[in-house]
């Protein structure tokens, strides 16, 4: 609503959509996937006509969408009485599922596609000396797909498919096809609780923050239970904890009575230590290097100067951080103190390697906690 200074959402629960099933890639190996055109309207049933859809909402959701999704897919692909395995790349992060059984090799030479999104990224960093951002891999990927093929056969797309196949890899397929018929003939559908995963996704998420939007509680909890639980029951589990007061609700945030009560425990120890301890630095004359910017310089001496129990120092990207705490943890040594270093990301640990690097014989240092 953007009339007469409005400046406000209005949720109308209806989008328009064209779904598209597709069963192959560009290069036509297997690959089960949906695409999803929404129009960009919707109609208003307050005011009564049709506007301009706001989808900022649905892109902030889009990791919940794609749990959504794959966890519909992996509920069918069990019903057949399949067992499914969850992937995770290079970095660790999640990538999806696949049926198990499958090898490795089998899936590499039916991915096509992603080596030559690989081969493109990797041609890119090379050229350009840094890695691509999400949107040049976008493009990159539209940029090294094939042309569409505009006549083909499913008869024939399947031959194509079959005919890369070993004696020994189809005969592997066809067993492993014909033990998940028996299993699902013997045991059906088998749907797990929701409640054990959406208490996982409470311990996992509320570790790191204290208030937390809904849809990430859905997500992480859809990912624990990939294929064995259900949208609806997440949801009514969700429902049961607010409405025993163990989880709290304010519009879409969420956060839970443990969470609060640690978050005033941690506000009340710092609070309550503001001042009461001999400065960091010891008081002690630390001529910081010249290296450092004055905000760099500021920040060393801010913190060697706090007689704190708790003091915080904020970066973004390229501001210089380790660089920082690179003198920081000299001004720390030259005190007589000794450092902890810990990390609770890759990203942060990454940091800890490079303080590691410079010399400190008096300093214990610690990788992940």
């Amino acid at each position: 609503m953007r009339q007469q200074g409005a400046n406000a959402d209005r949720a109308t629960g209806n989008l328009v959509l064209a779904i598209y099933h597709h069963d192959t890639s560009r290069e036509l190996d297997p690959q089960l996937h949906t695409h999803a055109v929404a129009g960009n309207l919707t109609y208003d049933g307050t005011e009564g006509r049709w506007k301009a859809l706001q989808a900022s909402d649905i892109y902030q959701r889009r990791a919940y969408l794609s749990e959504v999704y794959r966890n519909a897919l992996a509920r069918e692909v069990r019903s057949l009485g399949y067992q499914t395995e969850d992937r995770r790349d290079r970095q660790g992060q999640d990538a999806g599922f696949e049926i198990r059984g499958i090898s490795a090799a089998l899936l590499e030479m039916y991915s096509q596609r992603s080596r030559q999104r690989d081969a493109a990224i990797a041609q890119f960093t090379a050229r350009n000396g840094r890695h691509p951002t999400d949107n040049e891999v976008a493009i990159l990927v539209r940029e090294s797909r094939a042309d569409k093929l505009l006549e083909i056969s499913t008869a024939e797309v399947k031959q194509r498919q079959q005919a890369r196949l070993s004696p020994e890899e189809a005969q592997t397929l066809t067993q492993l096809r014909e033990n998940a018929l028996a299993t699902a003939r013997a045991h059906g559908t088998v749907r797990e609780n929701a409640a054990p995963s959406l208490l996982y996704t409470q311990e996992h998420v509320f570790e790191r923050v204290s208030v937390a939007r809904d849809h990430e509680l859905l997500t992480e909890a859809l990912r624990h239970g990939r294929g064995r639980i259900a949208l609806e029951e997440v949801k009514g589990v969700l429902q049961r904890e607010e409405s025993s007061g163990r989880v709290f609700r304010f519009g879409p945030e969420i956060a839970t009575r443990a969470s609060l009560d640690r978050e005033r425990e941690m506000v009340a120890a710092i609070n309550g230590a503001i001042g009461r301890f001999e400065p960091l630095g010891r008081g002690n004359a630390f001529v910081a290097s010249d290296r450092l910017r004055p905000d760099q310089k500021h920040a060393v001496e801010f913190v060697l100067a706090s007689r704190d129990r708790a003091v915080n120092i904020r970066g973004a990207a390229g501001t210089g951080k380790t660089a920082t705490l690179q003198e920081l943890q000299r001004g720390l040594r030259e005190a007589g103190r000794q450092v902890l270093a810990v990390a609770p990301t890759m990203r942060g640990e990454d940091t800890i390697r490079n303080l590691k690097h410079a010399k400190d014989s008096s300093a214990t240092w610690r990788g992940r906690a």
